[in-house]
């Protein structure tokens, strides 16, 4: 099966961006939705790449917004299954205000009295779905980097979370206030070099379980990496508070 794969990968397009910004569900569809489903629809496979995938992602930013665009023009709305698709989606596009909307919405619209999710009557994937796009709001690490409080809303300004693991075998731990990260921990359960991005990071400071301080090497903006030793816990801190300009309205 994966040589036939292989042997057909080059005849499949790649991602195409429509006339309207949005990325295209079938080749022959010029402006959103010109052909296929219905204009606001549950479903989102043209976003594969988005998420689970990775083709879609931060260094493909013309495609990230186009996912934005799909993602609006199909709406907030669906059964639990699709709601929780999309709450993922809006993780992975970075805008965790939206993803948290959208959790909403499956708690209020689409989640029975005994907090089942309905396509009706009864379908667990949106159970599961938002419990796996809190995940991708709180920690991502698909790009190669870990990428504690990815995603996260305006809603969750104070906060903390254990235990979720990021990709490379790294279970990782964060703490937050006013919207800043205090401390992340991770546990480096294989060993290796751990990535981890966040803005001010490069100002932060690493000290292992034994407080011994750790060099780190900065190998992009707001992205440092570290070695580790399998079973040791790193803490990481020291983060600045972020201060984003004005916009207009505000001055």
């Amino acid at each position: 099966m994966l040589n036939t794969i292989t042997e057909q990968l080059d005849k499949y397009d790649p991602i195409h961006v429509g006339l309207s910004g949005q990325i295209k569900e079938f080749r022959e569809e010029d402006y959103y939705c010109s052909v296929g489903d219905e204009y606001k629809h549950r479903h989102v496979a043209q976003l594969v790449g988005l998420h689970p995938g990775t083709l879609i992602n931060s260094t493909t930013p013309a495609w990230l917004d186009a996912s934005k665009v799909t993602l609006t023009e199909r709406g907030d709305a669906g059964t639990g299954w699709s709601i929780g698709w999309k709450i993922n989606l809006w993780a992975r596009a970075n805008d965790g205000n939206r993803a948290y909307t959208l959790l909403q919405n499956l708690l209020k619209q689409s989640t029975a009295s005994n907090l089942w999710t309905v396509h009706p009557p009864f379908q667990i994937d949106g159970n599961f779905g938002a419990c796996a796009g809190i995940s991708e709001m709180l920690l991502q690490s698909h790009e190669g980097y870990i990428v504690p409080l990815a995603a996260i809303p305006s809603g969750w300004e104070t906060g903390s979370y254990e235990g979720l693991v990021a990709r490379g075998g790294f279970e990782i731990s964060a703490e937050w206030e006013n919207g800043v990260a205090k401390s992340f921990g991770i546990k480096s359960k294989v060993g290796g070099k751990a990535s981890v991005y966040y803005p001010s990071i490069t100002n932060g400071k690493i000290i292992d379980s034994n407080g011994n301080a750790i060099d780190y090497t900065v190998i992009g903006e707001n992205l440092i990496c570290f070695e580790t030793t399998a079973g040791t816990c790193y803490t990481i801190s020291g983060f600045k508070k972020i201060i984003r300009p004005y916009t207009p309205a505000e001055l």
